[in-house]
């Protein structure tokens, strides 16, 4: 599997593409919400407006990134490493995507810069969320709450096992 980061511009392809991402990642927690569908879609295009503004004032060294998977698009990957800490923004795949390793894969790309670097590494987790114990296996521990959130923090001195090798813009198996 070729997993590859295309930075995202300001194209409408671009732009189109995270709104599909957005809205089919939010279709499970808008799914209890009784709205006819014109509505639903309004309320869906408002959650990803607001986002990204909220992305881009809370982050502004933040980087968008599509992750193309063997030449498919298959999802984004926000990060920002402006600052001391490398901040996991939002990682996000279409869920035909999902189960297949490719977040882990991501992850624990990320988790190798970050330790060449000697950084830690951030992120926020809805509460209940089952991405919660993926983030616990690859080292990530609770540090704080923030409403339905809660903050998880790696060091980069958590030894982990099973790590994928990176070469290039390849991710590969070990």
């Amino acid at each position: 599997m070729d997993i590859r980061l295309r930075p995202t511009d300001a194209a409408e392809d671009d732009v189109s593409f995270l709104r599909v991402v957005s809205n089919a990642v939010s279709s499970g927690t808008l799914s209890c919400v009784d709205l006819p569908d014109d509505q639903l879609q309004s309320l869906r295009t408002l959650q990803f407006e607001a986002q990204r503004s909220s992305y881009a004032s809370c982050h502004p060294g933040g980087i968008d990134h599509i992750v193309v998977v063997d030449g498919v698009q298959v999802g984004r990957l926000y990060t920002d490493c402006s600052t001391a800490e490398i901040t996991l923004i939002d990682i996000a795949l279409l869920p035909e995507f999902q189960g297949r390793g490719i977040g882990t894969a991501l992850l624990q790309r990320l988790l190798v810069d970050a330790d060449s670097q000697g950084r830690p590494v951030v992120l926020q987790v809805f509460d209940g969320s089952p991405a919660e114990r993926l983030y616990g296996r690859l080292g990530f521990v609770r540090s704080g709450s923030h409403g339905l959130h809660h903050e998880m923090v790696r060091s980069p001195s958590v030894a982990r096992s099973g790590v994928v090798q990176v070469t290039d813009a390849r991710v590969g198996a070990a």
